[in-house]
């Protein structure tokens, strides 16, 4: 995140309690609902034009609440539950998480790059977990 951006939110938060803008966040999930409603009820050009401007506003506002509430919980406690998230939903579509190769093509910084080297670990563990139940299966099956 950007250093500028991560200051004002900063200051933004001083200013407020956790409750006051967990309701914030609350409200712009919901405003982000009805603009993405407004884009699929859209029918002229104009209509679809300023429905998209408006989802994108939606966007961005959800977007700094979300780093607000990220800061409030913890970063590294939300980008972990991202990861699992992430990984078991790679794990459903049958593809491995990208090598470090493919990850080094993003500007990253060290945590992210912690975080890909936990991803592939905790890969290599369920692989590895998933067949050593296969084999006590096979042993189970044997008596």
């Amino acid at each position: 995140m950007d250093n500028n951006i991560k200051d004002m939110l900063e200051v933004v938060m001083s200013n407020y309690p956790f409750e006051h803008q967990r309701e914030i966040f609350f409200e712009e999930c919901a405003e982000a609902v009805r603009a993405v409603q407004k884009c699929k009820r859209a029918n002229s050009p104009e209509d679809m034009r300023e429905a998209f401007e408006n989802f994108c506003e939606e966007v961005a506002d959800v977007s700094v609440m979300v780093e607000q509430m990220k800061l409030f919980i913890g970063v590294k406690k939300v980008e972990g539950l991202m990861k699992d998230k992430l990984l078991r939903q790679l794990e459903r579509l049958e593809i491995s998480a990208p090598d470090s190769d493919l990850s080094a093509s993003y500007e990253t910084d060290s945590l992210v790059d912690k975080h890909w080297s936990e991803c592939r670990q905790i890969a290599h563990y369920q692989d590895e977990n998933k067949r050593l139940r296969e084999q006590l299966e096979g042993v189970a099956a044997c008596d």
